[in-house]
């Protein structure tokens, strides 16, 4: 979900309250309220439970103002059942390489110096 933060309050950088359960981060529509992953079959509907649970303690941290988004957003994010990376040569394909399963990390959960994370 996108607010608007109240006049004269600017947010810098994303804060992050591990505790409740949820991020706050200036985006170019405005400051992203986000909370943890919902997993669900693809057209599955919106369940915005996470979002409603967390704004109030949102709202305390930093002074949001309206809300800017008519629905909260939901995407579809690549991911492996048991969460971890896909990355390393196909077996079966020369010169094809894999790396997906990242579901929204991107490369930041990138393959560890042990290779724990690779299949």
């Amino acid at each position: 979900m996108h607010d608007a933060a109240q006049p004269g309050a600017t947010l810098n950088q994303p804060v992050l309250d591990a505790e409740v359960g949820y991020v706050i981060t200036p985006m170019t529509p405005g400051i992203r309220l986000t909370t943890g992953v919902e997993i669900g079959l693809r057209d599955s509907p919106k369940t915005p439970v996470q979002l409603a649970a967390v704004e109030p303690f949102a709202r305390e941290t930093f002074p949001l103002g309206e809300r800017l988004d008519a629905q909260p957003w939901l995407g579809r994010r690549p991911c492996t059942p048991d969460m971890m990376l896909v990355i390393g040569p196909a077996p079966r394909h020369a010169n094809l390489w894999f790396a997906f399963g990242h579901a929204h990390h991107g490369l930041t959960l990138g393959p560890s110096p042990d290779g724990s994370s690779r299949r």
